[in-house]
């Protein structure tokens, strides 16, 4: 049996982007019928909404294109950085920061948009003080980010079977 691919999003809080990014990533790779060779899940590199449903803002915007973010918000742990195979940062502080946490699995850290095609080292904004239209742009190029992304992954791991 096949390991699974293991893909964690992580942002500040974890109530916009991250979930966002999850849901988005799930949609794509069950549209192309490959949802169970993933794990695929969500944190933040800080505590503070620990819990707390995404932000209503965020989960309005999903809910325009027919997605439904139910996550509870969770800060990253020590045992993330083994289980996950891509740990796919939103911006260049949470890289900053996810290498400080754990220098030895720095490999597997990667910034979001160095997995896609056309997105290479954008940091993806935070929407979070700003009005309806940043979530909704942000929402938009996770979309085709997370698109890119999955494609890049499936490709990488056919690649690996390969060898």
């Amino acid at each position: 049996m096949n390991k699974k691919i293991n893909v964690l999003f992580v942002c500040l809080g974890n109530i916009c982007r991250s979930p966002a990014a999850e849901i988005l990533f799930n949609n794509h790779i069950k549209g192309l019928g490959k949802e169970s060779m993933f794990y695929v899940d969500s944190c933040g590199t800080g505590g503070w909404h620990e819990g707390e449903k995404a932000d209503k803002r965020m989960r309005q915007t999903a809910e325009a294109s027919g997605l439904e973010i139910l996550h509870r918000a969770r800060q990253i742990k020590s045992l993330d950085f083994d289980q996950f195979d891509y740990i796919l940062a939103m911006d260049d502080k949470n890289i900053l920061d996810l290498k400080v946490m754990s220098e030895k699995n720095a490999e597997k850290i990667f910034l979001l948009s160095d997995l896609s095609t056309d997105y290479l080292s954008q940091n993806i904004p935070d929407p979070y003080f700003g009005d309806m239209k940043g979530f909704e742009n942000v929402f938009n190029l996770l979309d085709k980010v997370t698109k890119q992304v999955a494609n890049t992954i499936l490709y990488k791991h056919s690649k690996k079977l390969q060898s």
